[in-house]
């Protein structure tokens, strides 16, 4: 692309710079100092440090790339086998537990295969692994309402959700309209029932 386009026109400037610093670096004349002796241990530790550093980094970046793939083919049969699934959704959880991404999408497949529970435990592993993303509180109060209503809980993950992000207009609405059912509760309609009949009596 760079035979028909200039994009690589930072490079382009920098590089005459950096060739001319480097020319006027060579031309100065260096005092004579005495050779080293090449230090073979620490150079074999530092070499042993760098590796290790690396094999680390590719493991988990294997690992990661490996939970990916195992979460998508979960997304992508769970309508047709919602149990298979659900196992690849948590072996992709497993394979990378310090992603909190892994989780919800574990808690996100555990509901479409009619597993609220499992849902809400996998969103709650993923509040413990990053209590600040607004998005998981959320995710776990909508669980817990289409399961089990609305109570003090819900909305306490609602006003987290809020709390974190408050520009996110979803959350606002979402602890709103929960607020309003918990004003307008059965109980409260009971109590204003005979309070109607009477006042038709009359």
């Amino acid at each position: 692309h760079g035979l028909a386009d200039f994009d690589l026109y930072v490079p382009g400037v920098a590089l005459p710079a950096f060739i001319l610093l480097g020319t006027i670096q060579g031309l100065k004349e260096l005092p004579r100092t005495d050779s080293v002796p090449p230090r073979r241990r620490a150079n074999w530790f530092v070499a042993a440090i760098c590796v290790a550093v690396v094999v680390a980094v590719l493991w988990i970046e294997s690992q990661a790339l490996g939970a990916a793939m195992i979460r998508n083919a979960a997304r992508a049969r769970v309508k047709t086998n919602p149990s298979r699934a659900l196992d690849d959704a948590k072996l992709a959880a497993k394979m990378a537990p310090w992603n909190p991404q892994f989780q919800t999408s574990l808690g996100e497949v555990a509901l479409q295969a009619g597993k609220p529970e499992e849902a809400m435990a996998a969103y709650r592993h993923a509040i413990e692994d990053d209590p600040y993303r607004a998005a998981y509180w959320w995710q776990l109060a909508r669980v817990k309402i289409a399961t089990h209503g609305v109570d003090a809980e819900a909305l306490q993950l609602l006003e987290k959700a809020v709390e974190l992000n408050p520009t996110n207009p979803r959350y606002g609405q979402a602890l709103a309209v929960a607020k309003e059912s918990v004003r307008q509760s059965p109980s409260s309609l009971l109590q204003s029932d005979p309070a109607k009949e009477a006042g038709s009596s009359n």
